[in-house]
């Protein structure tokens, strides 16, 4: 960071920015785009038209795309469960269906996610009011490992659910966390090109760190993936997602399992009866605000 001045390349969270500079909402928006857009002059809600047009960037078009063309959507649906209710659930999995691919010796493996978010806290709000239409972006590694470097951008549409991912080498994603996403805006990936977008006009920063493992089983038909969430845990602060020894704590209390069924058109029949009623009601469970509590600034949010 440069003597006397804040670095406004690792913008830190919109409401940490209000404490340090005590200016009105407007005029630190203001400050903040001048210091990203040197010599561009800034207009109230006209954000970053001029890197969007640069880029080729039309609003309808990316609506289009994610809707029709280039977005596999899919239905998701989560709860809570108890211990015995996973064990039960668990040992009807393994009886019937194949385990995923990618699970360890004992059924499992390890996720490790970096959530990104805006000065706006735009995906934790979104997603506390229920919007129909909302996005978030994360980085994705697998057993603390940087062979697999995903960068996944997950969009909410009304019921349904898609999800984009695109690879990333160990050099590509360090320089994102280090804030250098300037060689983004040419990349031949669409989806780099849109989070450089969002980098550079919302300005998107890392903003919480995910932990769990995962029990995963699969069945063909309906394209069904079943998985159990345990040992949730988050970085206090921390955004090291390549640090195998970073600090984390518990985010979720008993019952500390999150059953997620994920499925294209429809859930066979079969797969329906493995699940007795009691495991109702289904719940809106997202372990990015699940974990973004434990670096909250203000009461208000709390999911």
């Amino acid at each position: 960071m440069p003597q006397g001045g804040t670095d406004f390349k690792s913008v830190p969270p919109f409401n940490l920015l209000k404490s340090v500079f005590p200016l009105p909402t407007h005029l630190l928006k203001k400050k903040l785009y001048r210091e990203n857009f040197p010599g561009q002059q800034y207009r109230q809600g006209e954000g970053c038209k001029h890197e969007r047009e640069k880029l080729g960037y039309n609003h309808e078009r990316e609506k289009q795309v994610i809707e029709r063309e280039g977005l596999q959507l899919r239905h998701e649906l989560k709860y809570y469960i108890d211990p015995p209710q996973y064990r039960i659930l668990r040992s009807r999995m393994a009886a019937l269906l194949p385990m995923d691919p990618y699970a360890g010796p004992d059924g499992r493996y390890h996720i490790r996610s970096l959530y990104f978010d805006d000065f706006r806290n735009s995906a934790l709000f979104d997603k506390q009011a229920g919007v129909a239409r909302r996005k978030k972006y994360r980085m994705r590694i697998y057993n603390y490992s940087d062979a697999v470097i995903k960068l996944e951008r997950k969009t909410k549409l009304n019921e349904y659910i898609g999800k984009e991912s695109v690879r990333l080498t160990r050099e590509e994603a360090d320089r994102i966390l280090a804030g250098d996403v300037a060689f983004l805006a040419r990349s031949e990936k669409r989806l780099l090109r849109i989070f450089y977008l969002e980098y550079r006009c919302n300005l998107l920063r890392p903003n919480v760190l995910v932990d769990y493992h995962r029990e995963a089983y699969v069945y063909p038909l309906g394209n069904v993936r079943i998985t159990f969430d345990i040992n949730v845990h988050t970085g206090l602060g921390s955004m090291a997602i390549f640090d195998r020894d970073a600090f984390t704590v518990g985010a979720i209390e008993e019952p500390g399992t999150i059953l997620e069924i994920k499925f294209d058109n429809f859930l066979p029949q079969v797969i329906q009866g493995l699940f007795p009623s009691t495991i109702r009601p289904r719940l809106t469970i997202g372990k990015f605000v699940i974990c973004k509590k434990h670096s909250k600034y203000n009461e208000w949010e709390d999911n």
